[in-house]
């Protein structure tokens, strides 16, 4: 038996019981998980009906993950069909995506207007976009063709978040090269004074993606 017909086999199970998982989608960054439920198995295609807020994010992000306790770990699964008149998402390509949980249920968002992060690695200055920001670092975006980042590599930081300058330092966090642009995240030194300032902006940002995904 693989894989995909394992969690079929499990889905089955949850649809012959209460049919209720839950669906969690990363919109700009924000972590959304709402009740869904098992409507249909048809061959290695489940329907499900979804929440509002899950219609607005399939959007997007056409693979949602499906947390249950039954199954064995969180799954994935590629959307192929999305009704947002009647709340209906069919699903196939299942698999198990446990590695991806943990990312995706840190409370990030993404900045509604650029930011600019201004980044110096000992007597280097490099300017990036902000792709988003946490309470315990930031994403950026940007070409790092004239710099190797290594994990833990110390730098300085300082972009604007609206009505404060943030100024402080940090270390790198990960560095994937392959991307066009690159992405690059960055920690927060321990014991920084931005982090109150930062969960702020990230509850003003939580408040007007949720109010985005209410109005469709």
């Amino acid at each position: 038996m693989n894989i995909q017909d394992q969690i079929i086999n499990d889905l089955k199970d949850i649809f012959n019981s209460s049919g209720n998982v839950d669906f969690m989608n990363v919109y700009k960054g924000l972590p959304i998980v709402n009740k869904a439920h098992i409507q249909a198995i048809h061959h290695n295609v489940v329907t499900f009906t979804i929440h509002k807020q899950q219609a607005a994010c399939l959007k997007h992000d056409n693979s949602p993950l499906i947390l249950n306790n039954a199954l064995r770990d969180a799954v994935s699964g590629d959307v192929i069909a999305l009704d947002t008149s009647v709340l209906t998402a069919s699903l196939t390509n299942f698999e198990y995506a446990g590695h991806r949980i943990r990312g995706r249920m840190v409370l990030r968002v993404e900045p509604r207007e650029p930011i600019e992060v201004k980044i110096t690695a000992g007597d280097q200055h490099y300017t990036f976009n902000m792709a988003d920001i946490c309470v315990e670092g930031i994403g950026v975006d940007g070409s790092i063709a004239a710099w190797r980042p290594k994990r833990n590599n110390p730098i300085e930081m300082e972009f604007y978040l609206p009505n404060v300058r943030i100024q402080t330092t940090g270390t790198v966090r990960y560095a994937t090269q392959e991307l066009n642009p690159s992405r690059i995240g960055f920690d927060f030194a321990h014991g920084t004074h931005v982090r109150a300032q930062v969960n702020e902006y990230i509850s003003q940002r939580r408040e007007e993606i949720l109010r985005e995904l209410e109005e469709g």
